[in-house]
């Protein structure tokens, strides 16, 4: 589970363990990385990822979704079974989106 913030590039602010090791990556650097940088910096790539959040922020929130990351390292992974959602509090205010990832496949 993975969690950014409101930002006009959002900044990560939670990952739990799983996430942590799939990204490769501290807690300190987790939580400064823009969240557009957990994906390759590929067009087709981002502009899905972009569309994603868009669905979410629209819909309140996108089941099923799919998508390539890449590690601080530099590995490759497909998430699936993803389910993207809009954080909001009892007053309706937007504070992010968060995601559950489903399944990982290394490529």
């Amino acid at each position: 589970m993975v969690s950014h913030g409101t930002e006009a590039d959002p900044i990560f602010r939670y990952a739990n363990a799983a996430a942590l090791a799939l990204w490769q990556m501290d807690w300190p650097s987790f939580t400064q990385l823009p969240s557009r940088r957990s994906a390759e910096a590929d067009p087709d790539i981002q502009s899905n990822r972009s569309a994603l959040l868009a669905a979410a922020l629209t819909q309140g929130h996108v089941a099923d979704y799919q998508g390539i990351r890449i590690s601080a390292k530099g590995r490759r992974f497909r998430i699936s079974n993803t389910i993207l959602w809009t954080v909001t509090d009892a007053m309706g205010q937007k504070h992010g989106q968060a995601a559950l990832i489903g399944s990982v496949t290394p490529l």
